[in-house]
């Protein structure tokens, strides 16, 4: 997109804002060994067994690393300002120098260790165009992002992003409609002001929203059915286990009310027992399973979705105890309703 064609689109009746930034992923950022990590040399080394380039670079102890770089206006640039960790940002520099903003180890990587003024070299792969920057800032690792491909992310100027990457126009807008916009009548109006270029790609996202809504649905709904599968197959096996355990006692407990144990007070000992177990099995499932879901999370955090985070379950884990110890007191209590359908000489007799 062309500063021509963004002037044709700003006026449409519902657009307040758009942000404009170029863009380019087909990057490698090559460091030196002092500034990689173990895990960066071994992942590197991965690397270079698909790319001639980062093998031929490894020869020369040279690492590289996959990266995006993005050129932002003034504005936005200053807005990143929230995320700096170390060194500072100054849109003056950056416009007039190769300053950059990094963004390194993005989602839950630990490949470099690069500071504030530290050199960066950005090589093209697929023009072979290459030139080194300075470090100025230094962002959060944990900025959130939308692909979990993304290692590394180089932030120019919008002017040193077409001098040194020749990134002409704009690859990415950003379109914010004003609160009382019709969303629909919007983007009908700009898809027929872009339809004639072909390049363009309109992504809406009210409908990236539905998409995403309809297949958390989905997900939710599958994963669910499963544990309701589970779920009711574990409640019928307890109740199985509690009567055949109940069962088995039933001499013990037969000479237990020889002995002078009324009815009530048998009961009463055979759901203690049944409050003991779903207590005992409602802690070492929540522990179990706290701990299960956290090393899903640490093996997996990065590979399966972009941003994934992990919080203790506090919620979940309060609904499965209590419901956990409620089914375990009616399994004894199912249990113990049998016992009194045999006489004490019964009982005593056997298990048969």
């Amino acid at each position: 997109m062309t500063d021509k064609d963004i002037k044709g689109i700003e006026n449409i009746n519902g657009i307040s804002k758009i942000n404009k930034q170029k863009s380019m992923s087909s990057l490698y950022m090559t460091l030196p060994e002092e500034k990689v990590t173990g895990s960066g040399i071994k992942s590197a080394q991965s690397e270079g067994e698909k790319s001639p380039f980062v093998k031929k670079q490894l020869e020369k102890h040279i690492y590289s690393f996959n990266a995006t770089a993005y050129g932002y206006t003034d504005e936005d640039i200053n807005s990143m300002k929230k995320y700096v960790v170390q060194g500072k940002i100054n849109t003056a520099n950056m416009d007039n120098e190769p300053v950059v903003i990094l963004a390194q180890n993005l989602n839950y990587r630990n490949n470099t260790k690069i500071n504030a003024g530290d050199k960066i070299t950005l090589y093209n792969f697929y023009n072979g165009n290459e030139k080194n920057f300075t470090v100025g800032a230094i962002l959060d690792k944990n900025l959130l992002t939308l692909d979990k491909v993304i290692e590394n992310i180089v932030i120019m100027s919008s002017k040193n992003a077409e001098k040194y990457m020749f990134l002409n126009g704009y690859q990415e807008l950003k379109i914010s409609l004003s609160k009382n916009a019709d969303y629909d009548q919007v983007e009908k109006t700009l898809r027929d002001k872009l339809k004639g270029n072909r390049s363009v790609n309109i992504t809406s996202y009210k409908d990236e929203l539905e998409k995403t809504k309809k297949s958390n649905l989905q997900t939710s709904l599958i994963a669910y059915s499963f544990v309701i599968v589970v779920a009711a197959v574990s409640i019928i096996n307890l109740f199985n286990i509690m009567s055949m355990n109940v069962m088995l006692r039933k001499r013990e407990i037969g000479m237990l009310r020889a002995i002078g144990f009324e009815n009530n007070q048998v009961k009463k000992m055979i759901r203690f027992e049944g409050w003991f177990y779903g207590i005992a099995s409602g802690l070492w499932g929540a522990g179990l399973g706290s701990a299960f879901t956290f090393l899903i999370y640490i093996t997996l955090r990065g590979r399966l979705v972009a941003g994934m985070t992990w919080k203790f379950p506090v919620t979940s884990i309060l609904i499965v105890f209590v419901f956990t110890t409620l089914m375990c007191l009616l399994a004894s209590m199912n249990a113990s309703r049998k016992l009194f359908d045999y006489s004490i000489v019964d009982s005593i007799r056997g298990n048969d």
